[in-house]
């Protein structure tokens, strides 16, 4: 699809967990590009890509290494945009370091799906995440 806007370092500050536990996620996110439209928090439309650059790593980090070791990350950035009242948010992360297996020359990369009808539990995610580790 066309880009419809593409911001770098796009600044993000969302609030997650109820009113006895909130807390604030605050960060930026390398690359944020609309692909369509957002819509509302009430009717989501449009999706989102975020691409997030990676140095360093190891190549002998597994696939499933690498999805467990990015995950909250990309449901933190996604959360953010979702919250923007986009529907579908798509995250990248692009291990500049790391060459593709299947493609040398090409950096590595982990991809994440979030859908708006996912946010509610990924918002309590983040807010067990917040509250169990003290930070992000």
């Amino acid at each position: 699809g066309v880009c419809e806007s593409v911001s770098a370092e796009a600044p993000f500050l969302v609030r997650v967990g109820g009113p006895r536990d909130a807390a604030y996620l605050e960060g930026e996110i390398d690359l944020l590009a609309c692909v369509a439209p957002a819509g509302t928090r009430e009717q989501p439309a449009g999706s989102a890509l975020v691409v997030d650059y990676k140095t360093g790593g190891s190549p002998a980090e597994t696939a499933e290494q690498l999805h467990e070791k990015h995950l909250l990350q990309a449901t933190c950035y996604a959360y953010a945009v979702l919250m923007e009242g986009y529907a579908q948010v798509e995250c990248v992360f692009v291990r500049v370091e790391q060459d593709r297996a299947d493609a040398p020359g090409q950096p590595q990369t982990v991809s994440y799906r979030f859908d708006a009808a996912d946010a509610e539990e990924m918002g309590r995610a983040l807010a067990r995440a917040y509250h169990g580790h003290g930070q992000l």
